[in-house]
């Protein structure tokens, strides 16, 4: 068994004037969220804050029937229920339609790294000191590289996928066996448009854990964010035999 710590922080960053990001950390469930809303400020700041809490509240409501074999199917549902608040919100709100929001969450469970992600927002997994994105981007940037094709499209980093955009949404759900010594990093995009992933991991390995979110945001900013900073860190430790 593994104990579970986590710490978390979100920015508004040096060049928004609003922070439409939401993050949760539900250490109860061992459940973490990072959203980031699209639509404008009101339209993507609500996408995001009505995702993280439909997921929050359908695992917890669900919790107690958690097995391996279920957790996939829990995840859809969550995922399904948030997009269809969102888009319904958005149908019946003057301004607000085509309001939407990425959504990455690692729920841990027995042992497992159970992730789900939709849009763009990613999550890094960290281990033996060597750093690999676990997510794949849903955005037009990646669709170029999964073709061969370069990326020049002023667009290219428009998504491709996010919850509340359409009446239905598709979501990527990853398992990975936890390993002692894991760690996640799950954040929203305005963090790896400013650090590389070399760049990333060189800093992860002298991290100081309990600042980690707040160091990562603060590089960010130094280097004149162009969006808003969200991150999470997760770490994974075996429980001490007394």
């Amino acid at each position: 068994m593994f104990t579970i710590q986590a710490w978390g922080k979100t920015d508004i960053g040096s060049v928004r004037k609003e922070n439409q990001d939401n993050i949760l950390l539900d250490d109860n469930l061992n459940l973490y969220i990072v959203a980031d809303g699209m639509g404008g400020y009101k339209g993507g700041a609500l996408a995001s804050q009505i995702a993280t809490e439909k997921l929050s509240s359908f695992l917890n409501e669900n919790s107690s029937s958690f097995e391996e074999s279920n957790i996939a199917r829990y995840f859809n549902q969550a995922y399904s229920q948030a997009n269809s608040s969102i888009y319904s919100t958005a149908q019946k709100k003057e301004g607000f339609k085509g309001m939407g929001t990425t959504m990455v969450s690692c729920l841990v469970f027995d042992n497992t790294f159970y992730i789900a992600n939709v849009g763009d927002s990613r999550t890094y997994l960290f281990r033996d000191n060597l750093l690999w994105q676990v997510t794949k981007d849903h955005s037009l940037a990646e669709e170029n590289l999964n073709i061969g094709q370069p990326i020049k499209n002023i667009n290219a980093n428009i998504i491709t996928r996010s919850v509340g955009y359409s009446p239905d949404v598709k979501v990527d759900i990853i398992e990975r066996p936890i390993q002692e010594g894991d760690c996640l990093l799950l954040c929203s995009d305005g963090l790896n448009k400013m650090i590389s992933d070399s760049e990333l991991e060189e800093l992860l390995q002298k991290r100081n854990s309990k600042t980690i979110a707040k160091d990562l945001i603060k590089l960010s900013n130094d280097r004149r964010s162009i969006d808003n900073v969200s991150v999470l860190w997760i770490e994974v430790k075996a429980n001490k035999k007394k």
